[in-house]
């Protein structure tokens, strides 16, 4: 596996009218882990940003906001998982929008980013 992706999984579900909740699912393989000292558990942190916008005016910010996303393991080895976050947005009946995502990895310096479209039709 290529160590500088992110394995990011994404799924908008609609609440209501004004409501989605957009769900993370993030494999641990190619996050870095570390620990202070040799005594010290070993953990891992995300810090993940959105920024929800209007499909034809990217100018138009209806959400945004950061979170961060840890792990720790306390045994040598660091086993592969999945880590699970989620996120609610503002939005309006019959718009459609781009969630524009960036991840972190704060261990490792590196960044990835992506992008999501969520249309919502007249029935939700």
């Amino acid at each position: 596996l290529d160590t500088d992706i992110l394995d990011l999984n994404l799924l908008a579900y609609h609440d209501n009218d004004s409501i989605s909740t957009i769900y993370f699912e993030i494999s641990n393989e190619n996050i870095l882990y570390k620990r202070s000292d040799s005594s010290a558990a070993f953990f891992s942190r995300l810090r993940i940003s959105y920024l929800l916008s209007d499909e034809k005016d990217s100018k138009k910010i209806s959400d945004s906001s950061t979170f961060y996303l840890s792990d720790r393991s306390e045994s040598e080895y660091v086993k592969t998982k999945i880590l699970y976050a989620k996120a609610r947005l503002k939005v309006k009946l019959g718009g459609n929008y781009l969630l524009d995502i960036e991840a972190i990895d704060v261990n490792k310096k590196a960044r990835y980013s992506t992008t999501l479209k969520i249309n919502l039709s007249s029935h939700v």
